[in-house]
């Protein structure tokens, strides 16, 4: 019989109040289904509240602010934030002291459904991808500061699946990578390195960066597999379709589109 190697994790959940209703089930699902889970680390603006068993992380702990994006993402769609959730998730190992050395990166929107595993047999991590989530400004822009180091390892593929493990190693190998091809902070230079066309929609993606650095990189830590994840239009759908997916995604501009209908909508 093989003994599945399962290494000692966190999570890192960044928050916004927009999010508020769905923390506690995130919360509670990361609990009950994630087998080597040790803290949940939340990173807001303000301390949330009905969200019990975790550790709060104030964002004045690292090392740049909202206004430090906005002097930077000159926008009109308030997508300053967008791009602030994103440094929080890179820099959650150069902040948060005594975290684990692998942090699972989770959207505060998502609730895990069913018991998931994030190491295969061997303890490689298991990676999740898509193919609904491609857009071509993610690429140019991590080859604006990653130079010739970032290579796309599957044209057809994203990474992009509102979660991620990350390794500390490999990620900050990336960010010191950024900081040397452009001499600048790494977050200063991830913001500068946006196109401003993109400054109103979606300029970067920390997860589709991440996913191609790691795999092209080090390719011997990471596979794949196939991950079923619902897009849900109503909290209540947790209890009518929670056994027929293994995350469940609540979007806030979802659930105020259809508010009064409750459905859920299977992506592999």
């Amino acid at each position: 019989m093989t003994t599945r190697i399962q290494p000692r994790f966190d999570a890192v959940v960044p928050f916004h109040p927009k999010d508020s209703d769905i923390l506690p089930y995130c919360i509670a699902g990361l609990r009950r289904n994630l087998r080597g889970l040790r803290n949940i680390y939340v990173i807001s603006k303000d301390e949330p509240e009905d969200a019990d068993d975790i550790i709060w992380i104030s964002e004045t702990q690292f090392p740049f602010t909202l206004s430090n994006v906005a002097s930077i993402i000159k926008n009109t769609t308030h997508r300053e934030g967008w791009y602030l959730q994103q440094l929080l998730k890179l820099y959650a190992f150069r902040v948060i002291n005594d975290i684990e050395d692998h942090v699972l990166v989770f959207d505060a929107d998502c609730v895990p459904c069913r018991p998931i595993e994030f190491f295969d047999e061997s303890g490689k991590i298991l990676f999740d991808s898509t193919t609904n989530a491609l857009y071509e400004p993610y690429f140019t822009h991590a080859t604006r500061v990653l130079g010739d180091v970032f290579q796309r390892v599957d044209p057809n593929i994203s990474g992009i699946c509102d979660h991620m493990m990350f390794r500390r190693d490999i990620l900050e190998s990336m960010l010191q990578k950024i900081e040397t091809y452009s001499k600048k902070e790494a977050w200063r230079s991830l913001l500068e390195a946006v196109d401003p066309v993109e400054y109103d929609r979606s300029g970067m993606s920390e997860y589709e960066m991440y996913y191609n650095y790691a795999l092209s990189c080090w390719s011997e830590v990471y596979t794949h597999r196939n991950f079923v994840r619902g897009c849900a239009t109503s909290i209540r759908a947790l209890a009518e379709g929670s056994d027929l997916v293994d995350l469940m995604v609540f979007h806030k501009w979802i659930i105020d589109q259809y508010k009064n209908e409750i459905t859920l909508s299977r992506m592999i």
